[in-house]
């Protein structure tokens, strides 16, 4: 009874230790170079999701009493046109009701849809997102996402007038 008892408790230990610990190594000789080529793209994009979950905000801009900075967080959506969000918070000490536009965004090269965060009201904080259509860069996942360069500017909302021009920013995700 005892032994039977022992085996049983063994064979559930057995059982209850996950697979992946005895899981081999792929034998990277016997693979083809489109395997290992996908196998490389799948641990890349993996890292680009892992990067962009950053502990720290990631400051675009600190400048005439306006901060604003990218949070880490991200959505996409859409199907027929394929949307990137990444999240923002833009800080208004300043004495202007303010907005932050871009001039330009491109997605590994290409010209895309964009949108900034709107009517930031002077010496209060918003929670937003710049958005940027990845359909226009002729891609259909955020994985595929290697580079956006884009400018942004801030302007008063109530006047329509330019108050700063912001140097060119470059997110990698590679």
């Amino acid at each position: 009874m005892k032994k039977a008892f022992v085996i049983l408790l063994v064979a559930i230990m057995l059982l209850s230790i996950p697979v992946e610990v005895f899981a081999e190594m792929p034998d990277f000789a016997a693979m083809s170079e489109e395997e290992i080529h996908e196998l490389i793209d799948l641990a890349r994009n993996e890292l680009k999701k892992r990067e962009l979950n950053f502990e720290e905000k990631m400051i675009l801009f600190e400048q005439d009493g306006v901060t604003v900075y990218l949070t880490g967080d991200y959505k996409c959506y859409g199907s027929d046109n394929v949307y990137l969000e990444l999240y923002a918070v833009a800080i208004n000490d300043s004495d202007h009701d303010i907005s932050v536009s871009f001039d330009s965004a491109t997605i590994n090269g290409w010209d895309v849809y964009n949108s900034g965060i709107y009517e930031v009201t002077a010496h209060h904080k918003k929670k937003g997102d710049f958005e940027f259509c990845l359909t226009d860069a002729d891609i259909t996942s955020f994985e595929e996402v290697e580079e956006i360069i884009f400018n942004l500017y801030l302007y008063d909302s109530a006047e329509w007038e330019r108050i700063s021009t912001l140097d060119t920013i470059i997110v990698n995700f590679n």
